[in-house]
């Protein structure tokens, strides 16, 4: 059994939990923010979605949280804050809110932020960033370089950018960690005297381990999630690269459970970084219910 699980039992599967799932410290943070602007306001605006969980962006919208969408600012009412996303931000943003009158609260996860600052302390100098295209973290944190800053994807298949100068070398949180390895050797391989800034935060690096200790006669493995989650993503491709030879699965909720499953005897379950206890708990209930 894996180290600080739980575990639940009945006659057709064992259902293990693992402790490590479920809301990080950044996502806590972020939600705690926007449901106090919300109460304190009536309401407040949600810039972007706060989190890639749709379920939990739903229950937002619920309390108060009004999502911006497409809408320009100038239909908005300022009287209403606007919370910006967990994920980080271009500073330039803050600058068009309050140009426009619109007081914000800044929901960015502190690890993000902290990476942000790092990048911007960084001053003009070569930058590779190891993360995602098109994500909004990857998006927020390149726009602090102040010099020559490349994407790189994690995974170390592309060529490196050419061109560079004794890069640093940054990385987004939620990235998987074997592909991040692999890309910061590609790197030291073209560029050997690159220096590493970063790493993927310790809550995702926290919920991979669990994922590649997990031993015994599990033969399935369920990743708790929003197929729109790097975090989630990057547990499901632990879960697949370090055990082949199990079944493994990225759900959102207790409804996608199959009864073909009930043929399994044995489930770990584990919920990404930004999954709501209750939604984990769905999931490890229903497994042990068919």
């Amino acid at each position: 059994m894996a180290s600080g699980a739980e575990a639940g039992h009945n006659l057709a599967m064992e259902v293990v939990v693992l402790k490590e799932g479920g809301f990080c410290l950044g996502v806590e943070s972020a939600v705690e923010k926007a449901l106090g602007a919300a109460r304190e306001n009536g309401k407040a605006y949600l810039f972007s979605p706060l989190v890639h969980n749709e379920k939990v962006n739903e229950r937002l919208s619920e309390m108060g949280l009004e999502a911006i969408g497409n809408r320009p600012l100038e239909d908005l009412d300022p009287a209403y804050p606007i919370v910006l996303s967990a994920h980080g931000h271009c500073p330039a943003l803050e600058e068009a809110l309050r140009a426009k009158g619109f007081r914000f609260i800044d929901a960015t996860c502190p690890f993000v932020l902290a990476n942000e600052l790092a990048i911007a302390r960084e001053g003009v100098v070569d930058i590779i960033y190891i993360g995602h295209e098109g994500h909004e973290e990857s998006l927020a944190a390149l726009s602090f370089a102040k010099g020559k800053a490349r994407l790189y994807p994690p995974g170390g298949k592309e060529e490196v950018p050419a061109g560079l100068t004794a890069p640093r070398v940054h990385v987004q949180t939620t990235v998987e960690l074997d592909g991040f390895w692999k890309s910061y050797e590609r790197i030291k391989g073209k560029y050997p005297d690159a220096v590493l800034r970063g790493r993927p935060c310790k809550a995702t690096v926290e919920r991979q381990e669990a994922i590649k200790g997990l031993t015994g006669d599990f033969d399935l493995i369920v990743v708790v999630g929003s197929s729109s989650s790097r975090n989630a993503d990057s547990l499901l491709r632990t879960a697949k690269g370090h055990h082949p030879e199990i079944e493994s699965h990225l759900i959102s909720g207790p409804e996608e459970v199959p009864e073909s499953w009930s043929r399994r005897k044995k489930a770990a379950v584990i919920g990404a970084a930004s999954t709501a206890e209750e939604e984990i708990e769905g999931v490890a209930e229903r497994l042990r219910e068919i």
